[in-house]
């Protein structure tokens, strides 16, 4: 499939996400010993989860200086990062990890920017990819 070009609020909402996510992952790194202890998680999960974070996020900043990329890959970010919100709230309140109140206020809170920052990347998304089809073809 050909490339999309990226639109100023998919852009934006690409860039948003690269920072958090870069950012909540250099502060799950500083912060392992004290998120583990919170999350009621594995140390070593805690540090592979910030390290994915940075990676992702940088990624994320990375393709935002791009004019153009995959749908597929767009719609994979979309789609993941609504899974991700899902999956964080099922955690949450399940038998899996056991957070005390600080940590249940960090998977929840971290849910909802992520909710909030993936209906922005649709809704980017789906313009970019109205303008890229309907947009009259060059001769």
């Amino acid at each position: 499939m050909h490339s999309i070009t990226l639109l100023p609020l998919l852009r934006l909402a690409l860039r948003l996400d690269g920072a958090v996510s870069s950012l909540a992952g250099v502060l799950t790194l500083a912060l392992s010993e004290w998120m583990a202890t919170e999350l009621g998680a594995p140390p070593n999960a805690v540090v592979a989860l910030g390290v994915f974070m940075l990676a992702y996020g940088l990624s994320l900043l990375l393709l935002a200086r791009t004019q153009a990329a995959s749908p597929i890959l767009l719609w994979g970010i979309v789609i993941g990062n609504a899974l991700w919100a899902a999956a964080s709230v099922a955690l949450a309140f399940s038998s899996l990890i056991a957070p005390t109140t600080p940590g249940l206020v960090v998977l929840i809170g971290q849910a909802v920017a992520v909710f909030g920052l993936t209906e922005m990347q649709f809704i980017g998304l789906r313009r970019s990819l109205r303008d890229t089809f309907t947009a009259p073809a060059h001769a």
